[in-house]
């Protein structure tokens, strides 16, 4: 069952349990509306995993004519890592990223009926506390936000899927599947949860392998101007190709970051800090990613409030200056039936 391309039971959906009468099943779920419009999917997949066709059928909730209406809550969930285990991986920023999106979002506190925000910095960034990270959103209605913010290393291993990997504090680099994040895990946070309006934003960079004249631009331009890249290479001396390894053909998708098949997953608006085959940077004249520091600064700017389109624009664009082009914000998922706002804040 899907709402506004929302899956409601997660991407694997719900085990059929159903009365048979002659060739049909029957079974009923309730369905929990947003306000304004909800365009409800509802189709089986078999054994086989062959979906039928959906079934589509459109309401509109006015919600403030609705008995017992309350106001939604916001909740954010931030990890960052500066600091690592191993002290060869250090960052400066990454975990003030999280901290300071923290900030921003509980000074939205007058226009939702709460705001629930929680960050996990450096050695609180493991797997088992992304894991339980979901249990903070137990409580969550389905007109809520949800704002999933990860800052800090980010790699794609050596397989042949090209598998992404967020850097925990405790990341071992010779055992990325057993010590780091792979995307699914973090993913899992936004599956299966009843808010329908989900941004997922990844100021991480892509330290696996990138074409040579990105590492030529990186090196030159970057490097010389006190840029630092969230790359586990610090964007010089990225991995190596050799003659006789192939280009992976995840590369060939430049505009992705995230090479994971994404469609139709958790329903997310999945934002990323740079293309792939980018590096993703912090300097000290922000003191924060380049990718937060737009975030920041649209949210803080003039005007009463402003949509994700708008703010997705704004923080592209804007990074896309102070990096003079080395660093382009992508978005590896978009969703279209969700187009929701935040309020501006002040910035003091």
């Amino acid at each position: 069952i899907y709402v506004n391309d929302v899956p409601v039971y997660g991407s694997a959906g719900a085990q059929v349990t159903a009365a048979l009468s002659g060739d049909t099943y029957y079974m009923s779920s309730d369905v929990d509306l947003i306000s304004g419009d909800n365009k409800i999917e509802v189709s089986c997949t078999d054994v086989k995993g062959i979906e039928g066709y959906r079934a589509v059928t459109k309401l509109r909730l006015n919600a403030g004519r609705v008995d017992g209406y309350k106001a939604p809550d916001l909740y954010y969930i931030g990890f960052g890592v500066s600091k690592y285990k191993d002290p060869g991986l250090n960052l400066k920023y990454a975990d003030k990223d999280a901290s300071d999106l923290k900030t921003v979002f509980d000074k939205m506190k007058k226009n939702y009926g709460n705001v629930y925000s929680y960050t996990f910095t450096n050695e609180a960034v493991t797997r088992e506390n992304i894991i339980k990270a979901k249990t903070l959103l137990e409580n969550a209605k389905a007109n809520d936000t949800l704002v999933l913010f990860i800052a800090g290393h980010g790699v794609h291993d050596d397989s042949p899927e090209a598998k992404y990997y967020y850097l925990t504090y405790n990341t071992d680099l010779n055992n990325l599947s057993g010590t780091a994040a792979d995307f699914e895990l973090i993913e899992d946070i936004l599956q299966g949860i009843k808010p329908r309006q989900k941004l997922f934003l990844m100021d991480t960079c892509e330290s696996g392998e990138v074409d040579d004249d990105t590492v030529q631009v990186a090196a030159a331009g970057g490097g010389s101007r006190g840029m630092v890249a969230r790359s586990i290479n610090r964007g010089i001396e990225v991995v190596k190709k050799t003659a006789d390894k192939p280009k992976r053909n995840y590369l060939n998708d430049t505009n992705r970051y995230i090479y994971n098949n994404l469609s139709r997953r958790s329903g997310a608006i999945v934002f990323s800090s740079c293309r792939g085959g980018e590096l993703s940077y912090e300097d000290d004249k922000y003191a924060n990613g380049f990718f937060t520091e737009k975030i920041i600064s649209t949210l803080t700017g003039s005007g009463e409030q402003i949509n994700v389109g708008d703010l997705k624009k704004s923080v592209s664009d804007g990074v896309r200056d102070i990096s003079l082009g080395l660093q382009n914000p992508t978005v590896d998922r978009d969703n279209i039936y969700v187009n929701f706002s935040f309020p501006k804040v002040s910035g003091n």
